[in-house]
Parts: structure tokens; C-alpha cells; sequence
């Protein structure tokens, strides 16, 4: 797990680069890149998993709409696009100007052997109040990265006890199709 503080930044524009906050955490899952990148394809479950997002709304075009939890109960709203995408391989993700959080990420799929694979998350933002509001957040507990960390261990443990079913990539691609045709 690492985080790392960068430069303040105005979150009503696009995180450039070496700008916010940054958090980066890898865990090995016993399934396999297809299973974890389709599982990632369903934002809505994981919203479940990651206990700092209250809720993600998927619409179109490779858009969401994610409401997280801050310091204090605050809530922070933001809409966010895929920038880039290997099927199997990686997700990246910015939010768009307007929202409470500037955040740009990723997460890798990486084969780990014996069917697991390297899941690593990377993690830039921003909120209002930028360093200050870092600050406040690290003194009442709310630390980020730990949060990070705890969410993916989560991920992890639900995913390979069943508790959190996995598909092919191939099939949510499928059933993605099907439901824009309809």
C-alpha cells in the first residue's frame, strides 16, 4: 500500500498530472483476470464491496455516477468516464469537470499463476479543501489508502469464499450487447 501527497488542485477540472492525492494497493485473487475484469464491469457490485462508495448509477457511453463517503459523513458526488480499456488486462478511469472530487485511476489484472492474478489499484484525487481537508482526514482516521487496502482484502475474501460471484468478461460482454440491441 502507498500514498503519496501531491500538489493542491481545483477538482471542477480534470486531476492533471502529478496533481491530488495519490493511492496505490495490490492484492493476489485466486480467479483469473477474465473473472476479476468482468466482475469489475459491474460497477453496482462493486459498490457493495467498497464500503466508502454509497452508490454507482453505470449509464451510457462508458459513464458513472458515483455518490462516496467522506470525513465526517460528508458525501461527495461525481461522474466519472473510462479513458482506457484492454479487455483482461486494465481499466482506467477521470472523473468529469463539475463533480465534489477530481479523481482520475486504474486497476491492472495481472496473471499471479495457478488461476490468480494481481489486482492492483491506483488511485489519484482530489476533494474540496485539497491538503487541508487530507489532513483532517488522516487525524480523524479516514485514511484513504487503509481504506483502499480494507477494501480490496474485502474483495478478495468474498470473491474466493463465492460470496461475490465471478463471470467470464466474454459473458458480461454478451449480455452487454444484448441489452443495447433491446
Amino acid at each position: 500500500m502507498t500514498a503519496h501527497k501531491l500538489s493542491a488542485h481545483n477538482p471542477h477540472k480534470p486531476l492533471g498530472p502529478g496533481e491530488g492525492e495519490r493511492v496505490e494497493h495490490h492484492v493476489v485473487i485466486q480467479r483469473t483476470p477474465a473473472e476479476l475484469y468482468g466482475l469489475w464491469q459491474d460497477l453496482e457490485v462493486l459498490s457493495k464491496v467498497f464500503v466508502h462508495v454509497e452508490s454507482v448509477v453505470q449509464q451510457v457511453g462508458g459513464r458513472s455516477h458515483w455518490v462516496v463517503k467522506g470525513p465526517l459523513g460528508a458525501r461527495y458526488e461525481l461522474d466519472v468516464e473510462i479513458v482506457s480499456q484492454v479487455e483482461n488486462e486494465h481499466i482506467g478511469w477521470q472523473s468529469l469537470p463539475g463533480g465534489d472530487i477530481a479523481a482520475a485511476g486504474s486497476v491492472h489484472f495481472h496473471p499471479a499463476g495457478d488461476g490468480a492474478t494481481e489486482l492492483r489499484v491506483l488511485l489519484r484525487y482530489d476533494a474540496l479543501g485539497g491538503v487541508v481537508r487530507s489532513a483532517i482526514a488522516s487525524i480523524l482516521g479516514t485514511d484513504p489508502a487503509e481504506e483502499i487496502a480494507e477494501d480490496l482484502e474485502r474483495l478478495k475474501h468474498r470473491v474466493e469464499n463465492g460470496a461475490l460471484p465471478v463471470r467470464e468478461a466474454a459473458q458480461i460482454a454478451s449480455k452487454d450487447s444484448l441489452r443495447s440491441t433491446s
